[in-house]
């Protein structure tokens, strides 16, 4: 598994959904998890930042993650988090 950060957030978000349609549901939980375990911790990403993951995941091979920096605040108390935005099939030379 592997992590690249990215700048341009539109560009990557317009194509990540318009890939997404229905790969994200069929990869189990804990496959995504183990993805985003691998990002470094979000309370130091930057606002609204996109950042990709690599993982193998069983009949579908190695899929590229892409998480979002997300942010949960209650009360005077804030928690940061990536989630999981889009999933396409990685090409083999990555």
């Amino acid at each position: 598994m592997s992590c690249t950060a990215f700048n341009d957030a539109l560009v990557l978000n317009r194509v990540g959904h318009e890939a997404m349609s229905d790969l994200l549901p069929r990869i189990p939980g804990n496959y995504i998890a183990k993805a985003l375990q691998t990002l470094p911790p979000a309370e130091r990403a930057a606002a609204g930042g996109i950042m990709e993951c690599f993982v193998n995941v069983p009949d579908l091979g190695r899929v590229r993650i892409t998480a979002r920096r997300m942010k949960h605040k209650r009360g005077r108390s804030t928690h940061y988090f990536w989630s999981a935005e889009s999933v396409v099939k990685a090409r083999e030379s990555q």
